[in-house]
C-alpha cells in the first residue's frame, strides 16, 4: 500500500508530500453568477493530471469548490476546499485539501 513512505520512481526516492510534478495537467472552473456575500461569488472546479517521465506510472483526478472576493477591478482572494486522488500503479493516495490566494487579472 502506498501512502505518505518513500517510493522507488524510476531509481529515485521521493515521497508524496515531495509534490506531483505533472507532464500533462488541466482544469476547468466553473463560475456561478450568484452573489453570496458582498463581492462574493462561489465556484467550482475540476482537474487532472498525469505524468510521463518524473514519477512514471502516475496520474491525479480531484475537484473542489470555493470562492472568489473580488477586492478591486484587478485583484481579488480566492479560497478553496478540495479532494484529490492520486493513482500510482494499483495504489490510491486520497487528499483533502484547503488552498488561498490572490488573483491578479489583466485586461
Amino acid at each position: 500500500m502506498l501512502d505518505n513512505a518513500t517510493i522507488d520512481a524510476r531509481g529515485r526516492y521521493m515521497t508524496v508530500d515531495d509534490g506531483f510534478g505533472s507532464s500533462v495537467s488541466g482544469f476547468y472552473r466553473l463560475n456561478i453568477p450568484i452573489q453570496i456575500k458582498k463581492r462574493t461569488f462561489p465556484f467550482v472546479e475540476a482537474f487532472a493530471a498525469r505524468d510521463f517521465w518524473g514519477w512514471g506510472n502516475v496520474s491525479e483526478l480531484g475537484g473542489g469548490a470555493g470562492t472568489r472576493q473580488v477586492l478591486s477591478k484587478h485583484t481579488a482572494l480566492t479560497a478553496m476546499y478540495g479532494y484529490s486522488v492520486l493513482f500510482a500503479g494499483e495504489d490510491r493516495i486520497k487528499r483533502h485539501f484547503v488552498k488561498g490566494g490572490v488573483s491578479v487579472f489583466f485586461r
